[in-house]
């Protein structure tokens, strides 16, 4: 073989070997754009995440609300419990009786210290996520003003709330809905219970 003729060769085997070292590297560092998993399973960042919808939510004052009015751990015993807790307060504040309302003219004290320990069992077992934990809340904050100053209208409106779950959850028949309720009533009522329990700390 002449020196042009392997000269000539040793170009071409040169300019085929720099070709394929350079297809090579540009395979090496491609990555594809189609949204993958990777090895542990989590996913890409670029791949649209559905978002999570919990039951709760903050509104602009910053205090929980939730999603659905009514929801239960234990329908039947919440039910039943409710009816049981508005029978006992109408023979406190209904039909006038609230006026009266003494602490010392309790009769049954026991029935009156479980009241506080029913409500407290109707917002942990009895009701799941709703707006009805958050009647539940407001008729222990009731209650404890009812009992802490036997302040009569707290009495009312504790009744009320109940007056108006038993007649909603149990078809109860009633002559009015007071509608203060979170579940069930409207804007104005409920601020009512607002107002009276913010209303409080300026007694003081």
């Amino acid at each position: 073989m002449s020196k042009k003729r392997w000269i000539i060769l040793s170009a071409g085997l040169l300019i085929i070997g720099c070709t394929v070292f350079g297809t090579y590297s540009l395979l090496k560092d491609y990555e594809p754009t189609e949204v993958t998993k990777n090895v542990s399973g989590q996913v890409d960042s670029n791949e649209k995440k559905q978002p999570n919808i919990p039951d709760t939510e903050k509104n602009s004052d910053d205090e929980m609300t939730y999603n659905k009015a009514l929801a239960y751990i234990n329908e039947a015993q919440t039910k039943a419990l409710i009816g049981d807790i508005h029978k006992y307060l109408n023979s406190l504040a209904g039909w006038g009786g609230a006026e009266s309302f003494s602490l010392m003219n309790i009769d049954n004290k026991e029935r009156w210290t479980k009241l506080k320990e029913d409500i407290s069992w109707l917002s942990k077992d009895g009701f799941a996520e709703s707006l009805a934990l958050t009647d539940m809340e407001n008729a222990n904050a009731l209650l404890s003003v009812a009992q802490s100053q036997e302040d009569s209208m707290a009495l009312r409106y504790l009744h009320r709330i109940f007056h108006d779950y038993d007649a909603e959850i149990n078809d109860q028949q009633v002559d009015k809905i007071w509608g203060v309720t979170h579940a069930f009533g409207n804007k104005n009522n409920q601020k009512e219970v607002h107002k009276f329990l913010e209303g409080l700390g300026n007694r003081e």
